[in-house]
């Protein structure tokens, strides 16, 4: 005939199993303060590159705005090969080369 189970052993047995899922919680919130840092390095690159990104559009608006006035003023651009115009246009060593925005900041994907 079985012994019958003390209330201590069955105690026991509780804490045991309460044990565990606590070891396992306390890796799951570890886990969750992993990912949620991440997501905050994340942001905050996807912050810093937006600004970027804006910075670099403002200056092309800024290049475009000149660009018209150069047109405006400058009616001789009209009568020039396209060739021409933009050798005329690019006066200086740092002009953006062609390429998208993302070429220019040298973006990788996450």
């Amino acid at each position: 005939m079985p012994e019958p189970v003390s209330n201590q052993a069955m105690l026991r047995v509780r804490l045991a199993q309460v044990e565990r899922s606590l070891a396992y919680a306390e890796r799951q919130v570890a886990r969750q303060r992993e990912i949620i840092a991440e997501l905050d390095r994340r942001r905050q690159f996807a912050g810093s590159l937006l600004a970027k990104f804006e910075s670099q559009f403002a200056s092309r608006i800024a290049d475009r705005d000149r660009l018209r006035a150069q047109l405006g003023q400058n009616k001789s651009l009209g009568s020039m090969s396209l060739t021409e115009a933009l050798a005329s246009l690019v006066h200086h060593d740092d002009a953006p080369a062609i390429g998208g925005m993302a070429d220019d900041l040298n973006v990788r994907p996450l």
